[in-house]
This record gives C-alpha cells, sequence and structure tokens, in this order.
C-alpha cells in the first residue's frame, strides 16, 4: 500500500508542473521560471524540473541571484547562436533558452546551499554573492577548450 504523503507529494508536483505549462502556454510560449522546493521550468511544451539541494531558507532577494546568473548564461546563449567560437550548432533556440533557465536555477540553488552552510537561518540574500563562482563551477564546470 502507498503512503498517502508520498501518494500526495507526488500529486502536488505533477499539479504544479502543470501549472508552469499552463501558464507559458496561456502567454504564448515563453519560458517561465516558477521557483518552489523544486523549480520548473517550462515553454508550455516541455518542462524541466530544478531540483537541486538549496538552502532551508528563502530570504526576499535571492531572485537576484537568479536574475544575475539568467544573465550570464543568456549571454553565452547568444554567442553560441551567434558562433563566436567553432561548435556543431546542434542545439536549437528553444533549446538553449531552458538549458540556460535551468542553469541559472542550478547556480542559484547552489549559492543558497552553500550561504546556509556558512550562516544558517541567520543567512541573507547578499551571503549568496560570495557562493557565485563556487556554484558556477559546481554546476557548470570549467570550459573543456580555450574559446
Amino acid at each position: 500500500m502507498m503512503d498517502y504523503r508520498l501518494d500526495r507529494w507526488a500529486f502536488e508536483t505533477r499539479a504544479t508542473k502543470l501549472v508552469c505549462e499552463k501558464v507559458a502556454q496561456a502567454y504564448g510560449g515563453p519560458t517561465i521560471i516558477q521557483k518552489g522546493g523544486k523549480d520548473y521550468i517550462s515553454n508550455g511544451k516541455f518542462t524541466l524540473v530544478s531540483e537541486g539541494e538549496g538552502g532551508l531558507k528563502r530570504s526576499g532577494g535571492q531572485g537576484d541571484t537568479l536574475t544575475g546568473s539568467l544573465g550570464t548564461l543568456l549571454a553565452y546563449r547568444k554567442a553560441y547562436h551567434d558562433r563566436i567560437w567553432d561548435h556543431d550548432n546542434s542545439l536549437e533556440p528553444a533549446e538553449t533558452l531552458a538549458l540556460a533557465a535551468f542553469g541559472g536555477s542550478a547556480i542559484t540553488r547552489e549559492c543558497s546551499r552553500l550561504a546556509y552552510k556558512d550562516f544558517g537561518r541567520s543567512l541573507q540574500a547578499g551571503d549568496l554573492t560570495n557562493h557565485v563562482h563556487t556554484a558556477f563551477l559546481n554546476t557548470i564546470g570549467e570550459p573543456t577548450s580555450n574559446l
């Protein structure tokens, strides 16, 4: 017999994913990041779930870390599509947009995890800033070749 709590959690996860997809569809397909215990990234056609461990405390302003991470990854995305380096150009724009959104979410969650480890419940959003470099390396890694 299935544990009721697990069944309810699975239902709530499916419902949250569906809401994110429906909102994206209602607005004509923009990529949406719905932050929460898990972050849902959807353009209405496909949905990614970012569920890396984050900090155990949320504070106002953590979205600034997400925004900065997204800005950086969206610049990389533009460089990819502008072909400023040699590559096979195999990723479609919708794919790279979803990957940038997923990466921004993953970096922010990792920053939060690292900052919480240092500051615990006294964590403030600004504490994430000192962990951006480490979080980036932990989630994205170093380039495999010189650009």
